[in-house]
């Protein structure tokens, strides 16, 4: 089955970064583990 690449738009790019910094001004720790999902799921999808 032929799989679909995932481009991050900049709007998205820019509101994903904000998500993370909002998160970590509380807890770095956890912000770093979302990040790292999200960049995991859709690198998955791929």
């Amino acid at each position: 089955m032929k799989r679909f690449g995932v481009e991050w738009a900049q709007p998205a790019s820019k509101d994903l970064e904000n998500i993370i910094d909002y998160i970590s001004q509380d807890n770095i720790d956890t912000a770093i583990t979302i990040f790292e999902k999200i960049k995991s799921k859709c690198s998955a999808l791929n």
